[in-house]
């Protein structure tokens, strides 16, 4: 199965890099889950000037399979991360599932991003909606931490609330082509304290990060990003980075 998976993946980088035009949209979903389908990605980073710069390298992600979790079929996107001379440097599997018009994406992605060695936390397993065109609102993921264990004899509590609303529009030009899209925002809160040893009053943790993603009928997600913003750690704050995502080339199958 894993020499499949890799066979697939550099199948549609060597696609890639032809110069055949991208497929046009096939189907009106916001993202097209057709086994074979790959898009390519370039990574920029936002410092806290809001200064964006690229990242050496690229994404690719490819539709590999179809597979049941928790109910619901999932579509397997394997995304492989590669520096600016081609080498592979790392390979995560996310979850998809679209379902009446409404795309979900297993919690397991969430976990990756958030995940730190200060901060190990694993989101409980749940499908977890992501973008709706037909709702303006609502809430995505929520759950308490209690106790948490951090290292250095850190324990954190409090809450993690995620919520998705619904934007405007905006056009984007991916690879000669027009591609309208519609603007849908993950808001994910984090509020409570952390109890440091030998420290007898908890310390306020407050933390909030957007996401903007841009999904285009047929094609799928064109645009993904998280702007820098500031944490506060009791009577203190530090910088977050931002970081941007771009869709360069795509096959719909």
């Amino acid at each position: 199965m894993k020499k499949i998976l890799l066979l697939l993946s550099m199948l549609a980088i060597f696609s890639a890099c032809s110069d055949d035009d991208s497929s046009e949209p096939s189907k009106a979903v916001l993202q097209p889950t057709s086994i074979g389908s790959w898009w390519l990605y370039d990574n920029y980073s936002i410092d806290s000037n809001n200064v964006s710069r690229k990242q050496g390298g690229y994404d690719s992600v490819v539709s590999v399979g179809k597979m049941n979790i928790m109910d619901k079929e999932a579509t397997i996107f394997k995304s492989l991360q590669f520096n600016s001379s081609g080498v592979q440097t790392g390979s995560v599997d996310n979850y998809y599932n679209l379902t009446d018009g409404k795309l979900y994406m297993h919690s397991k992605a969430f976990t990756d991003a958030v995940t730190t060695q200060f901060f190990p936390f694993t989101f409980k397993e749940q499908w977890v909606k992501v973008a709706d065109k037909n709702d303006e609102d609502w809430k995505a993921y929520e759950d308490n931490l209690d106790n948490f264990e951090a290292p250095m004899g850190i324990s954190i509590s409090g809450k993690i609330l995620i919520t998705g609303e619904k934007g405007g529009s905006k056009q984007f030009t991916i690879d000669k082509k027009n591609l309208n899209t519609t603007e849908f925002i993950l808001t994910v809160n984090f509020t409570g304290s952390a109890t440091l040893p030998e420290v007898p009053i908890p310390l306020t943790i407050s933390i909030e990060r957007k996401i903007y993603l841009y999904f285009a009928d047929g094609v799928g997600l064109v645009y993904q990003k998280m702007p820098p913003n500031k944490t506060s750690f009791a009577i203190t704050s530090m910088n977050l980075p931002g970081s941007e995502t771009i869709l360069t080339k795509y096959s719909i199958k």
